[in-house]
């Protein structure tokens, strides 16, 4: 990390820009729960 915005609120703990991460987080989240049902599907043998 280079520069420090200060429109992006940091976790005092990490210093990660926390509205990056939640902005990722949303995007990705829809098919990582699509990926972890389709697993566990497969896992316990059910047809989907």
């Amino acid at each position: 990390m280079k520069e420090k915005s200060t429109r992006i609120c940091y976790n005092d703990s990490t210093g990660f820009p926390i509205k990056k991460i939640a902005h990722r987080l949303e995007k990705n989240v829809s098919q990582l729960v699509t990926e972890a049902l389709l697993e566990y599907f497969e896992k316990r043998g059910i047809k989907y």
